[in-house]
C-alpha cells in the first residue's frame, strides 16, 4: 500500500532536486556566471597586482578584486549590472518602456524602479567589498481582476533578465489546475517539473490562494504545492523567482495558513482599481490600436457606459473594457457598416458612433450592479 510522503520528505526531495541542478551547472564547460552582474557571481579573490595603481585614487578592500574604487563604480554601473545578451538588453528596454506606458499603476511602476535601484546599488557595494544583505526575490501581486497583474509579471521577468538579476530562463505560468494532481504523489511530480522548467526565470502562480482554498478536505492536494515550494522559496541560490498573484483578501487568507510564507515573499505589490479617467484612457488606446476614431458624442457615450460598468458588483477593470470593445462595440460597428455601407465616405469604415456602444445590461445581462441594477436572483 502506498504511503504518502511526509512534509519533511517532500522538503528533502526538493532540496535534492536543487542540488542536482547545481551539480549539472557546475559540470558544464562554460562559465554559467559569464557576463552576469557581480551579485550573481561567486566571490572571487582576483589578483589585482597586474593592474597599475594610481596612488592618488582611493582604495577599497582587497575582497572586491579591484582596488580602484572609481573603476569599480564605473564597471558596475555601466556594464556588470547588465547582461551582455543583446536580445535581453533590447527586451529590457522595450519592457521598461511598455511598463511606463501602461495607464495608471503609478505605485506599481515606482516599486519596480525601487527594486531595480536596490539591485544595482547592492551590486556596486558588493563590488567594493562590502557585505550586502541576502534578500529573496519572490513577489506577491495583489489586486482585483483586470488590474494588470499578469501583464506586469511578464514585464518584470523580461526586465530582470535584461538587468542580469535572472539568468534568462522561461516565464512559466501555472495555476491550481496545472499543479494539483489527481492522486497521491502526482502533485509533487508536477511542481518539481515546473520548477525545473522555470529554472533561471520566473514561476508565475496565478490565483495562488486557490492552492490552500480547502484545507479541510483531506483529498485536496493543493497544500502539497506549498510544501514542495517552501525549500525553493527559502533558498537565495535556487535561481528561480516565484511570483504569486491573486485577490488581496484571498492572498491574506493564504498567508495565514502557513506562517512561513509571509517571510518568503518580502515584496508585495498592490494593484489598485482603475479610476474612471484611467479606464477611459485604456478604452481610447484600444480603439486607436485598431485604427478607430471617436466623435465627441461617442466619447460622451463611452464615458457614461464606463461609469455604469464600474458599478457592476464583479467589475473586471481593464478586462471588462477590452471585452466591451472587442466583443460588443466592434461587432455592432461591423453590423451597422455592412447594412449601410457608403463607399463615398472615406471615414465610414473608421468612425465609431454612439449607437455602436450598447447598454451595460446588454453586454453583461447576468451581472448585477452594486446598486442592484441588472440581473437579480429571486428570494424564496
Amino acid at each position: 500500500m502506498y504511503t504518502p510522503p511526509t512534509p519533511e520528505e517532500i522538503n528533502q526531495l526538493v532540496c535534492d532536486f536543487i542540488s542536482r541542478v547545481r551539480e549539472i551547472e557546475k559540470s558544464k564547460k562554460t562559465d554559467p556566471f559569464a557576463g552576469k552582474p557581480l551579485f550573481l557571481q561567486p566571490d572571487k579573490a582576483e589578483d589585482a597586482e597586474d593592474e597599475p595603481q594610481d596612488a592618488n585614487k582611493s582604495k577599497v578592500s582587497d575582497k572586491s578584486g579591484v582596488s580602484d574604487k572609481s573603476e569599480i563604480l564605473d564597471r558596475v554601473a555601466t556594464q556588470e549590472t547588465k547582461t551582455d545578451d543583446p536580445v535581453a538588453l533590447s527586451e529590457k528596454s522595450d519592457s521598461l518602456a511598455e511598463l511606463e506606458a501602461m495607464t495608471g499603476i503609478a505605485e506599481v511602476k515606482a516599486e519596480v524602479r525601487r527594486q531595480l535601484a536596490y539591485r544595482r546599488v547592492m551590486a556596486m557595494r558588493k563590488a567594493m567589498g562590502v557585505e550586502i544583505p541576502k534578500r529573496l526575490p519572490h513577489m506577491l501581486l495583489t489586486g482585483n481582476p483586470g488590474t494588470g497583474k499578469t501583464t506586469v509579471a511578464r514585464l518584470i521577468a523580461r526586465i530582470f533578465v535584461g538587468e542580469g538579476i535572472l539568468r534568462g530562463g522561461a516565464f512559466v505560468e501555472v495555476n491550481r489546475a496545472t499543479l494539483v494532481g489527481r492522486y497521491i504523489g502526482e502533485t509533487e511530480e508536477k511542481i518539481l517539473a515546473k520548477i525545473h522548467e522555470a529554472h533561471g526565470g520566473v514561476l508565475f502562480i496565478d490565483e495562488m490562494y486557490s492552492l490552500t482554498a480547502d484545507d479541510s478536505d483531506s483529498k485536496d492536494f493543493g497544500h502539497r504545492v506549498i510544501e514542495a515550494l517552501m525549500p525553493v522559496l527559502s533558498d537565495e541560490n535556487a535561481n528561480v523567482m516565484v511570483i504569486g498573484a491573486g485577490y488581496p483578501d484571498s492572498i491574506k487568507r493564504m498567508l495565514a495558513t502557513n506562517p512561513g510564507l509571509t517571510s518568503r515573499f518580502p515584496t508585495v505589490i498592490d494593484f489598485k482599481d482603475f479610476t474612471g479617467d484611467e479606464l477611459m484612457e485604456i478604452a481610447l488606446k484600444r480603439f486607436a490600436k485598431y485604427g478607430f476614431d471617436l466623435s465627441i458624442e461617442t466619447e460622451h457615450r463611452l464615458t457614461e457606459v464606463i461609469s455604469r460598468l464600474r458599478k457592476r458588483r464583479y467589475f473586471g477593470n481593464a478586462r471588462d473594457i477590452v471585452t466591451m470593445i472587442e466583443n460588443h462595440v466592434i461587432p455592432n460597428f461591423c453590423t451597422r457598416v455592412e447594412d449601410n455601407y457608403n463607399s463615398s465616405d472615406d471615414n465610414f469604415l473608421n468612425v465609431i458612433l454612439p449607437s455602436d456602444i450598447p447598454d451595460v445590461e446588454t453586454m453583461f445581462p447576468l451581472s448585477a450592479s452594486k446598486e442592484g441594477v441588472g440581473f437579480r436572483v429571486s428570494q424564496r
